[in-house]
């Protein structure tokens, strides 16, 4: 009880200090310096384009690391490795396509609020995805292209020229 008490007279006194200007002064908290809420906005907005940039850009490193995997495998055997070529790059458009949806809603809401010199650096970002792609659509097809080739090499070397099949002479 006597707490209590002790609580209370401190409490009325703090407000009589406040009141009568003697006590320390806090400044009310809406007058504190605090960002308004348009610069609030582009704050989120930078930090969704950096985690976008970065999950792209470990995408890239995953998608060259699966091709080095690949150069790696090609002198294995040429049927598993074509099939996962394949296979991978099925999983990558899946990827891609998913990530345009994801993107076109944010890309929209974006677009309302950045400057021009934002949307510049935006139309960057595009064309650099499209060159990686292309470069990875390239290195993939010359890889098949390459497996191909010494796959008809090496019909011709056990076969001769003809391409025919073993013939079976009784």
């Amino acid at each position: 009880m006597h707490s209590l008490q002790q609580q209370q007279q401190q409490q009325q006194q703090q407000q009589q200090q406040h009141t009568q200007g003697t006590g320390p002064l806090h400044p009310p908290q809406h007058l504190s310096c605090q960002p308004p809420p348009e610069s609030l906005q582009l704050q989120q907005l930078h930090q969704q384009q950096e985690q976008q940039l970065q999950q792209q850009q470990q995408q890239q490193q995953q998608q060259q690391q699966q091709q080095q995997q690949q150069l790696t495998d090609v002198w294995g055997s040429w049927g598993q490795v074509l099939q996962q070529q394949q296979q991978q790059q099925q999983q990558q458009q899946q990827q891609q396509q998913q990530q345009q949806q994801q993107q076109q809603p944010r890309q929209q809401q974006q677009k309302r609020n950045l400057t021009d010199g934002e949307k510049g650096g935006e139309r960057q970002q595009g064309s650099i995805q499209g060159i990686g792609l292309l470069i990875c659509h390239a290195a993939l097809s010359g890889a098949i292209k390459s497996l191909q080739q010494q796959q008809q090499q090496q019909q011709q070397q056990q076969y001769g020229s003809n391409r025919k099949g073993p013939t079976l002479q009784f």
